[in-house]
C-alpha cells in the first residue's frame, strides 16, 4: 500500500506552534479526565489517554508523544517501570516525562527524579499548578526543537557549502582543459580548411604529369574519406566541449552558496544545476527524463536553501534506486518535471521507482525533533519540510510505496497568495489512502 504525507501549513502555524502530543497515563478513569481537562486549556496539544503501562509502552512505540504524564502507582506496571522504558530509548530533553501521584513523601519524589523524572506533581495539586508545570515542559520542549532544528539547518549549510567547494573545484579543474581543446579544435579547423586549399590548388597545377601524381598522393592517404570525415569529427568534437562547457558553468553557478536571503531564482536553472552536480551518482543507476516547463516564471525564493532541497531530493532517489536489495535490477527511472500550477504555484516534481520510504520515517516528517533524529533520508526530509514550509510558506508532498517515491514541492509566485491560503482547503483524503 502507497503511503502519502503533506505538508501544508500557514506562516501562524508553523515554527514553534509545532502539535504537541501528550500521553496521559492512570488506571482510573477519572484522574485521566481530570488531567486530560486541564491540559485541554493548553494550545496545540493533542490528548492520548490510556490505563496502563502495557499501553503507554505500545503509544511510546508509535514514536509520535511528545511528553508523557505518568501515574506512579498501577497495577501490573508502574508509573517507575513506564519512566525507566522510557529514558532507556529517549533523554530527558527529548521525551519529558511528569510523574503525577496521591502520595508527598521525600522519598518517592528522589526515586522518581533518580529514574529520570522531568518534573513530579501531587494529584491534590491545583489544577493552575498542573498547567504551569506541564507547560514549561512545554516551552522547553519547543525550544530544544527550534536549537535542534537550527543546528540541523548549520549542519546542512555547511554540507551544502562542502558539496558547494568541492564542485567549484571540479568545475575550475575542467574549465582550463574545455578551454584549450576549444581553442586547439578552432585551430585544427582552420587548418584543415587551409590544407583543403592548398590540395585544390596543387589538383590546379597545369601539368597533367604532376596533377596525376598528387591524386596519387592523395589516394594514398584516403584524402576524399578525411576531407568529409575529419570536418564531421572536429564539429562534433566541438558540440561536445560546447556542451561540457555549458555543464561547468552550470556547475559553477550551482556550487556558488549565495546569500541567504529572497531573490528571484529560475527553478528549472536550480534543477539543472543539481542534475550536473549529481550526475556522477545518478547516470550510474538511472535513466533520467526531464519535463521541465518552458518558460517557468522565476520565483522569489532563498535559492542556497532551494539548491539543499532539490540536490538531496535527487541523492535520496539515487540513493533508492542503488540499494544493494535492487541491484540485480535494470536501470531505475528518475523524473523531474517542473510547471506552473493555478492559482499561483510553481510545482516541482521529482520521482523515482526504486525502494520506497519507510511508514515511520514518513510519519516523522512533520516533526523537526523526531525527523533530524531518523536516518540520512529522515533529516533530509525534515530539513526540506523545514525550508519548504516554514520559510516559504509552500507545501511538500511526499507519496511513497515499495514500487518508488515521489516528492512535490509547491512554491508561491506570491508569498502574500501563501499566506491567504485556508487550512480548508486540503485535498479529498481518499487520495492520500
Amino acid at each position: 500500500m502507497a503511503s502519502a504525507i503533506r505538508a501544508s501549513e500557514t506562516p501562524e502555524d508553523a515554527g514553534s506552534a509545532a502539535r504537541v502530543r501528550v500521553l496521559i497515563v492512570d488506571d482510573s478513569a477519572v484522574s485521566r479526565g481530570d488531567v486530560a481537562s486541564v491540559l485541554a486549556e493548553l494550545p496545540n496539544v493533542e490528548i492520548v489517554e490510556v490505563e496502563s503501562g502495557a499501553q503507554a509502552l505500545r503509544e511510546l512505540a508509535d514514536g509520535d508523544i511528545s511528553l508523557v504524564v505518568c501515574d506512579y502507582e498501577m497495577p501490573d506496571m508502574s508509573g517507575l517501570q513506564v519512566l525507566r522504558f522510557v529514558r532507556q530509548k529517549h533523554s530527558g530533553v527529548e521525551l519529558p516525562v511528569l510523574m503525577i501521584t496521591g502520595h508527598d513523601e521525600p522519598e518517592v519524589k528522589v526515586q522518581a527524579f533518580r529514574a529520570g523524572a522531568n518534573d513530579y506533581i501531587g494529584k491534590q495539586a491545583e489544577p493552575e499548578e498542573l498547567l504551569a508545570r506541564v507547560g514549561t515542559q512545554i516551552e522547553l520542549l519547543q525550544a530544544h526543537r527550534r536549537l535542534n532544528d537550527t543546528r540541523l539547518r548549520r549542519a546542512e549549510h555547511q554540507k551544502f557549502e562542502a558539496i558547494g567547494h568541492l564542485a567549484e573545484g571540479l568545475a575550475h579543474e575542467l574549465n582550463t582543459p574545455a578551454q584549450y581543446i576549444q581553442d586547439n579544435l578552432a585551430f585544427l579547423a582552420e587548418s584543415f580548411e587551409a590544407l583543403g586549399l592548398v590540395v585544390a590548388e596543387l589538383r590546379q597545377l597545369p601539368s597533367a604529369a604532376e596533377r596525376s601524381l598528387v591524386e596519387t598522393v592523395l589516394e594514398r592517404i584516403e584524402y576524399n574519406y578525411l576531407v568529409t570525415e575529419v570536418p564531421r569529427c572536429i564539429s562534433e568534437s566541438r558540440q561536445g566541449i560546447e556542451q561540457v562547457a555549458r555543464v561547468v558553468a552550470v556547475m559553477r553557478e550551482f556550487a556558488r552558496p549565495g546569500l541567504p536571503e529572497r531573490n528571484s531564482h529560475s527553478l528549472n536553472e536550480i534543477i539543472r544545476g543539481a542534475i550536473a552536480v549529481t550526475r556522477g551518482q545518478w547516470h550510474q543507476v538511472a535513466e533520467l527524463e526531464l519535463a521541465l516547463s518552458e518558460p517557468l516564471p522565476l520565483v522569489k525564493c532563498v535559492g542556497v536553501a532551494i539548491k539543499q532541497v532539490v540536490l538531496y531530493a535527487l541523492l535520496n532517489a539515487v540513493k533508492a534506486m542503488g540499494r544493494p536489495e535492487i541491484s540485480g535490477r535494470p536501470k531505475g527511472k528518475l523524473r523531474i518535471a517542473s510547471r506552473v500550477e493555478a492559482p499561483a504555484w510553481v510545482l516541482v516534481e521529482i520521482e523515482d521507482n526504486g525502494l520506497g520510504i519507510a511508514d515511520t520515517t514518513l510519519q516523522r516528517v512533520l516533526d523537526p525533533v523526531l525527523g533530524s533524529q531518523n536516518e540520512d533520508t529522515g533529516q533530509a526530509l525534515a530539513h526540506a519540510r523545514a525550508v519548504i514550509v516554514d520559510e516559504h510558506q509552500g507545501r511538500l508532498e511526499i507519496r511513497s510505496s515499495p514500487e518508488g517515491t515521489s516528492l512535490t514541492i509547491r512554491l508561491p509566485l506570491d508569498t502574500r497568495f501563501a499566506a491567504a491560503v485556508s487550512e480548508a482547503e486540503v485535498d479529498d483524503e481518499s487520495a492520500w489512502s
